[in-house]
């Protein structure tokens, strides 16, 4: 009688999930900022890092010009970019925190503005933040205006949070930027060679203003 073995080598289950990029581990990620998407923009943000620098904090924001939709801190600078444009593009904005004098909250509509202070008197715009993440940008830059002898912040999460729209304030966007056009084209029409009035000036500000 032949006896035949078989022998199998059991192997480990491989996953088909794609490897954490180099020190997202260190990385404090934002409520608004999906896992996935964090991922991409540290692999992205990578390559634009100087030696030793390492990302610290992530968060959403949205400004227009430049388009920036993300914002990162790391140990050496603030950066604000876009992340459909990397990793082909450095960020659009770079600050070395050594430049901070500090960081200012301006509650909107649309959620709150971040503004850096910096030591030659100029101002940076990062971006808006949506309201759920206001206290954990608040909480992440709050090292950095610490490190300051005069970065205080204007307005706290719990006052940038007061300022939240209203549904009333909605409604009366909405019907401002609904009338808009109707306003303009009579106003077209019966001023030919003249400029806008002011009323018709007026409501165009307060609509970009939103």
């Amino acid at each position: 009688m032949q006896l035949h073995l078989a022998i199998r080598f059991a192997t480990a289950p491989t996953s088909n999930k794609p490897e954490r990029p180099n020190g997202y581990m260190d990385v404090q990620v934002a409520p608004g900022l999906k896992q996935a998407t964090a991922e991409k923009i540290v692999r992205g943000l990578n390559p634009h890092l100087d030696v030793g620098e390492r990302i610290r904090v992530l968060a959403p924001v949205f400004r227009f010009r430049p388009s920036i939709d993300g914002i990162a801190i790391t140990n050496n600078r603030i950066l604000g970019f876009s992340s459909y444009a990397m990793p082909g593009k450095r960020p659009a904005i770079s600050i070395p925190l050594g430049d901070v004098e500090g960081i200012d909250y301006e509650g909107k509509l649309s959620g709150t503005r971040i503004l850096v202070r910096l030591s030659n008197g100029s101002t940076v715009r990062l971006g808006t933040v949506a309201p759920a993440d206001v206290s954990f940008v608040h909480t992440a830059f709050a090292p950095i205006r610490a490190g300051q002898s005069t970065g205080t912040s204007t307005a706290s999460p719990s006052t940038a949070s007061a300022k939240k729209p209203t549904r009333k304030a909605h409604r009366a966007h909405r019907n401002l930027v609904a009338t808009f056009p109707a306003v303009l084209a009579a106003q077209n029409r019966a001023q030919h060679a003249r400029g806008p009035s002011r009323e018709c000036l007026r409501l165009y500000w307060l609509v970009s203003s939103f």
